[in-house]
């Protein structure tokens, strides 16, 4: 039984490494709950629900959660039923909020996924496909260039303590891995995922 955190910044590759383990390594994706607007790619009820506030904040008062955390404005929670299954389980979650989540889940191995310094570039074109930047109309992507612009500045914010980041993920069994091109993820963490005992 392997159960993988995965954390990293934002347009990393999270989702993607999420994607190919439940696909081709049958690892269970627990189901998230948030209260933003799913993205276009997103299914609700495959691998995300959106629910409102107010919803959120009972489920999380009725300790039906085993994980959440707070990100640009939205809350995200695990049910905590799912996390404690004894089969292989992926997950991703923050950067920020990984020290606290392998304190409260040892069992979870810790993958860390982050950009290298200068690579703002790779960074927007990733974010820009993942939006359908291309799809959108002169006033979209004016919005989505500020939100962008803002993941981009929190993607660096989160490089000045990725050293930090590196060392949690070893401490408790994991690897940190630079996100230099696409191949990465195929040629480096899936190898190390399979190889984990």
């Amino acid at each position: 039984m392997k159960k993988i955190v995965i954390a990293g910044t934002s347009g990393v590759g999270k989702s993607y490494l999420e994607a190919l383990l439940v696909a081709n390594h049958g690892f269970f994706q627990p189901l998230k709950y948030t209260t933003r607007t799913l993205r276009p790619t997103e299914q609700a009820g495959k691998q995300i629900i959106s629910i409102t506030g107010a919803e959120f904040e009972h489920m999380k008062k009725g300790t039906m959660f085993g994980f959440t955390l707070h990100f640009d404005n939205a809350q995200y929670g695990w049910l905590k039923s799912d996390l404690e299954k004894n089969i292989n389980i992926v997950l991703a979650i923050t950067l920020r909020d990984l020290e606290h989540f392998c304190k409260t889940h040892p069992s979870f191995w810790p993958i860390v996924m982050y950009f290298p310094p200068q690579s703002n570039e790779f960074i927007m074109q990733r974010l820009k496909k993942r939006e359908y930047y291309e799809e959108k109309n002169s006033k979209e992507r004016t919005v989505l260039k500020d939100k962008l612009k803002k993941r981009i500045q929190l993607s660096r914010e989160d490089n000045k303590h990725i050293q930090a980041y590196s060392r949690i993920a070893q401490t408790h069994g994991g690897r940190a891995f630079s996100i230099t091109d696409d191949t990465i993820v195929h040629n480096e963490i899936l190898p190390f995922i399979i190889d984990l005992p």
